[in-house]
């Protein structure tokens, strides 16, 4: 599993960082938000992590589907 993520959602004092393939994975499952649940960005972040975590898949896909999802449901900070 890698730590290559590095993804800051949300705007200070609420900002929470996103360090690891666990955290991004634990977001997409538990905390996203449900108007943007099951979105094309959101199922392909969440198959990207998983095949990090389960088979060693590549970080940065993981991170760029993430970050797309992000952009989608208005989540990443410098929105």
């Amino acid at each position: 599993m890698s730590s290559a993520f590095h993804i800051t959602l949300g705007k200070p004092p609420a900002a929470q960082e996103i360090q690891d393939v666990a955290a991004a994975a634990e977001w997409l499952s538990d905390r996203w938000p449900e108007a943007h649940r099951g979105t094309l960005k959101h199922l392909a972040a969440q198959v990207a992590c998983a095949d990090l975590i389960e088979s060693g898949g590549d970080a940065a896909i993981a991170q760029d589907a993430f970050m797309a999802a992000a952009e989608e449901a208005g989540l990443l900070s410098s929105q």
